[in-house]
């Protein structure tokens, strides 16, 4: 127990005059502590000052100007960044542009979406049945007086196929079909579906047929179709028109 306390006044002793010694000698030690300040400072100006002299050598002898690890760490970093920064570019405007391509084929699905709608709710031939379909039909046989010349080596150009293509392009026109259509309160897309005509040069014949919910709505549509090939084909007698009208029945719709 008696060293024990012996041991504790004898360090409580050695710390006090430490303290003292310290506090005696301060000045020298801040004065050391200057001297060290002054000496790191000048060396690091020194060593700043031999760094730029030799990038000025390098530079005026068109070498590769030294750096240090520090600065070779520092533009790694820098080239890893801008990666990454680029790729990040990329991605959102990648990401924008694909944002943009789902809204306009949102848009598009629907607009489409719509125009089915609306096309189920005013489409006549959408409503007909099938198999139960009223027509009419009437064919004309087209004859432009072409004839051959036996023993002649220069024949006649034969116009029958440029006739009956001309005449489909009258009967289906926007004109003509539009005509026909403001008659009905119909927009012109929807009496198209009710209106066929076709061509035959073989046979040089060409077949109206006309669709309808009954038999009066069909017969209605063709016969403004021979109104407006009265009026057409009568200003350009381009060949003689045999006319064969058959009344309107009920037909599988094909």
């Amino acid at each position: 127990m008696d060293n024990y306390k012996a041991e504790n006044q004898e360090q409580e002793i050695d710390l006090v005059s430490l303290f003292f010694a310290v506090a005696h000698r301060y000045k020298q030690m801040a004065a050391a502590a200057v001297i060290c300040a002054v000496l790191f400072g000048g060396f690091s100006v020194v060593k700043g000052m031999l760094n730029q002299r030799a990038i000025d050598e390098a530079i005026a002898n068109g070498e590769e100007v030294p750096r240090t690890s520090a600065e070779q760490q520092y533009e790694e970093d820098m080239v890893e960044y801008r990666e990454a920064q680029t790729k990040h570019d990329t991605d959102v405007t990648s990401y924008k542009q694909q944002l943009n391509q789902n809204e306009a084929d949102q848009v598009r699905a629907q607009f489409d979406i719509d125009n089915a709608q609306e096309y189920i709710d005013k489409s006549v031939r959408q409503k007909l049945d099938p198999y139960n379909v009223y027509t009419s039909e009437t064919r004309f046989y087209i004859t432009p007086d072409y004839k051959v010349m036996p023993g002649m080596d220069y024949q006649n150009p034969d116009y029958t196929s440029a006739v009956l293509s001309a005449y489909n392009s009258l009967l289906t026109s926007h004109e003509s079909i539009i005509t026909i259509a403001d008659q009905f309160s119909m927009e012109e897309r929807y009496m198209r579906e009710l209106i066929s005509v076709s061509v035959d040069n073989d046979t040089r014949l060409l077949t109206i047929t006309t669709y309808g919910e009954d038999a009066d709505e069909a017969g209605r549509i063709m016969d403004l179709m021979l109104k407006r090939q009265s009026e057409k084909t009568s200003r350009r007698p381009w060949a003689a028109i045999i006319p064969s009208r058959s009344p309107a029945v009920t037909a599988p719709l094909c």
